[in-house]
């Protein structure tokens, strides 16, 4: 096996906010180490050599680990002038899985009977202590108690270099990948067809086909590996290769999962984590190594995977130099899991779908490169297949032997929102059941396989089932079952995407168990018809936006080219998400319209509806006037429930709902105001709360003084009011500024929250200054307020939050620790079906008392 080289550059260009806090991205690049020179030219390509600091150009130092770095430091440093510093290999290794496992909800996973169930790694108490088990050339095995806490308790010289090693030297096969595709089409159930016979004894050899009850071996468990060689009077040609391949695979991979589990069991230890060159995403490796620890711990173990297998020691190595994970207790500078989580965002790029973190094609240096790169490999691959898939001549072949995690400037803020003989019959287990009904498509939507696989339910995310029973019948076909597990393909695709670094970002402080937050209502991982009708809708959406984008940049040849590059981009990530729903770990429904808002960015589009919400801004704004005199009118109680249903009328404006973008065809914006606002007359709504909302409002009055103002209570009702607004034009404007208004009337503080980047016609911060500047023009109570500073989230007790997408595709079921209202209109008859057999355009008025302290 190759030295392996993990690298990444010593240095992060940063970016400030309005904090003076540093901003960056964390790129994954993977090359096989044999391919150095392609990393040296990619480097290149990218200027990632270059350092010019504040006092000019200087040399440029590397961190890198893995012994690569001491066998190519010369190369580095004759063609780049790149100087390598090596870092302790192990502790680069650790200190990367324990980041990533922090720093990414949805990193590591199971692997069972072709299903992908990813594990949940919320809080410290989730992670520590557990054991990493490396499977490179050799194996070690690391026990890992916390930050900074790690011992290499056992190993093993079985390994990859041993599956690599005894592959060449009986099949005569060179290249790493092709051994793993053939054993795939191994057999070790019955005689080969035309070549010879199995390899491995089974305990039915031993005892004429029969089970060994007694012990609970059954027949089909492998007594000894390559056994069966010994009573044969064959040569090797005599043998199929593929069979060699499937038997050396099953040797290495259920030695090193009981001794795994051995040493799991001796530390008291529960978590294993395995990676390392020899799996490699490859399917049916990592079913072998669940099923043995499944097997050696009788149900009370699973094998879990890492999404950035082979890139923990280039992060590794970053972090000696960027240590972004700072912000522990004193003592411990190390922060929780779910406070290093906060500052991360995964955006996947164009090319994920396409490669995995595989570099095809030159180096991307710019928008108008990136624009050629997808009509090359996606426009052409799309007229001959139909799909958007990477032309067969266009993909490369790199591997995982070495990585790299290459840090960029960032282009803006992040949105809030180690044996034992193997002679003893009961020294391996027996084959993992071949999965059944092939032709059926994906079960549970999480299988890592393609659309016509086969996916047996995985098992639960938070707890190992003790109810695990072991198959009698052997894995007679391996290539079926790889089929099954993985679309034909000979690795999983486990897309990568782009970390995006924001320091200042914290957990919200409100949420009242931020341990167990889960933000999206609709399980989209788990329900494959869901995923699917919601990927079918982001489909059909493509055209308008592909027209949007390019009118929002003037139109022209130069937009339009780059519109429609976006169009296949995004198609190619629904394509691959609708085909292995797994890829990109376990995105919800909020994670998938981000990524086409992303996918917009890294084509030039910074604000695609940037013109439509202007126009409605300007006539919301010239309506305003008006409305608040009319409300004015009306006494309090009257008042509060038209303020109500006009944030409830105002939220129907939403450019991401296909049934309201048909209503701008056949209205003006006050039309379409003023007609939602006679319907709403009528409740009571879907969910209807709004009564208790008013009576908490109105307890503000009890004490007040015969001939008080009866707008102006002694006390306000609340203190502190935060409003999470949805969109641009009516909602903002005529819903959210009258509401936020009266709260103030009624003496309350009020901070009003938005995007921070663009998304569909959703309302951003700086124009909802902007909206709130002009409004206090007309409204001297907005006015006055203006002049106001307030750190946000303190002392806060209502939280109002509005729109379909944060009060209901997410947050619908969230607590918190203080009042909440969730106001929103569904623009969707579906999920307004799903959720409360309720129809198109119903109302959610949810009024949630804060609970009380136990």
């Amino acid at each position: 096996m190759d030295s392996e080289l993990d690298f990444t550059g010593a240095s992060i260009e940063e970016l400030r906010n309005a904090d003076d806090a540093p901003q960056g991205k964390l790129h994954f690049v993977k090359f096989e180490t044999s391919r150095v020179e392609d990393v040296i030219d990619f480097i290149e390509a990218k200027g990632l050599h270059r350092y010019c600091g504040r006092n000019g150009t200087k040399e440029m130092r590397v961190k890198a680990t893995g012994g690569g770095a001491y066998k190519y430091s010369d190369v580095f440093k004759e063609r780049l002038g790149v100087v390598l510093e090596k870092e302790d290999e192990m502790a680069c290794l650790v200190s990367g899985c324990n980041f990533l496992l922090k720093a990414i909800h949805h990193e590591a996973f199971m692997y069972e009977s072709g299903a992908t169930t990813f594990v949940p790694t919320n809080e410290d108490s989730d992670l520590y202590p557990y054991l990493l088990v490396n499977i490179g050339s050799g194996v070690s095995m690391v026990k890992v108690s916390g930050d900074n806490e790690y011992e290499r308790v056992s190993g093993s010289s079985i390994g990859g270099g041993t599956y690599w090693g005894l592959c060449r030297l009986l099949t005569q096969r060179t290249n790493f990948d092709e051994m793993l595709e053939l054993s795939m089409q191994g057999d070790n159930a019955s005689v080969s067809a035309g070549t010879g016979t199995r390899v491995d004894m089974l305990v039915g050899d031993i005892y004429g086909g029969r089970d060994y009850a007694a012990i609970g071996l059954s027949a089909t468990t492998i007594a000894s590996s390559f056994g069966k060689v010994v009573s044969q009077d064959k040569s090797l040609q005599d043998y199929n290769p593929a069979d060699m391949c499937l038997a050396l695979c099953r040797m290495v991979a259920y030695n090193i999962g009981q001794l795994a589990h051995m040493n799991a069991t001796r530390h008291g230890i529960k978590r294993i984590f395995f990676g390392g060159f020899f799996i490699r995403g490859h399917p049916y490796t990592m079913e072998t190594i669940s099923y043995a620890i499944r097997f050696w711990s009788k149900g009370e173990m699973a094998a879990m995977f890492l999404r950035h297998e082979g890139f923990l020691g280039a992060v590794g190595a970053f972090l000696t130099v960027h240590p972004m994970v700072r912000g522990g207790p004193p003592g411990n500078r190390d922060a929780p899991a779910r406070k290093v989580r906060a500052r991360f965002v995964e955006r996947f790029s164009t090319g994920a779908p396409l490669t995995g973190g595989e570099v095809v094609g030159p180096a991307i240096r710019d928008v108008s490169e990136r624009v050629s790169w997808v009509e090359k490999f996606v426009a052409a691959a799309a007229s001959t297949s139909g799909t958007f898939a990477p032309a067969s001549d266009a993909a490369s072949a790199a591997g995982a032997g070495g990585s790299s995690a290459a840090p960029a400037a960032a282009a803006g803020g992040s949105p809030p929102p180690e044996t034992a003989a193997s002679g003893a019959a009961e020294q391996q287990p027996r084959h993992p059941q071949q999965p059944q009904h092939l032709d059926l498509p994906c079960a549970s939507g999480r299988s890592s396989g393609g659309g016509g696989g086969a996916a047996a339910s995985g098992p639960s995310a938070t707890a190992v089932a003790r109810s695990f029973s072991l198959s009698d019948q052997p894995l007679s076909s391996p290539a079926a079952a790889a089929g099954a597990m993985s679309g034909g393909r000979q690795r999983m695709s486990l897309h990568v995407g782009v970390l995006h670094f924001s320091p200042t970002l914290e957990p919200f402080p409100l949420l009242a168990d931020l341990a167990s937050y889960e933000p999206n209502t609709l399980d989209i991982n788990s329900d494959e018809e869901e995923l699917r009708w919601w990927i079918g809708i982001l489909r059909e959406q493509i055209p308008v936006v592909v027209e949007k984008a390019a009118v929002s940049e003037g139109g022209g040849d130069g937009p339009n080219r780059r519109a429609q590059a976006f169009g296949r981009a995004f198609g190619a990530h629904l394509d691959r998400l609708q085909a292995e729903p797994g890829s990109y770990g376990a995105l919800g429904l909020a994670e998938l319209f981000a990524m086409r808002e992303e996918c917009l960015r890294e084509f030039g589009f910074a604000d695609v509806y940037r013109l439509e919400k202007e126009r409605e801004n300007r006539a919301a704004l010239a309506a305003l006037p008006d409305l608040l005199r009319e409300l004015d009118s009306d006494p309090l109680p009257a008042r509060l429930l038209a303020l109500v249903e006009g944030v409830l009328a105002a939220n129907i404006f939403d450019w991401g709902s296909q049934a309201c973008v048909a209503l701008y065809r056949d209205g003006t914006i006050l039309d379409i105001y003023r007609a939602a606002r006679e319907r709403l007359s009528k409740r009571p709504w879907a969910r209807d709360n709004f009564d208790a909302f008013a009576a908490r409002i109105m307890t503000a009055f009890e004490r007040a003084p015969a001939g008080s103002d009866p707008n102006t209570p002694p006390s306000p009702p609340f203190r502190r009011v935060m409003m999470f607004v949805d969109n641009s034009g009516a909602d903002a404007v005529l819903g959210m500024l009258p509401f936020a208004r009266e709260l103030l009337r009624l003496g309350c503080e009020v901070v009003m929250v938005a995007n921070s980047l663009p998304a569909i016609n959703d309302i951003t911060a700086p124009e909802l200054r902007s909206l709130i500047s002009a409004a206090a023009e007309v409204c001297p109570t907005i006015k006055a307020a203006r002049a106001a500073a307030v750190k946000a989230c303190a002392g806060v007790d209502l939280l109002v939050i509005e729109g379909m997408g944060r009060a209901i595709h997410t947050n619908f079921t969230a607590r918190f620790t203080c009042d909440v209202l969730k106001l929103a209109m569904i623009k969707t008859a579906r999920l307004a079906k799903k959720l409360f057999d309720g129809s198109l355009y119903d109302c959610v008025c949810i009024y949630d008392p804060a609970r009380p302290e136990a």
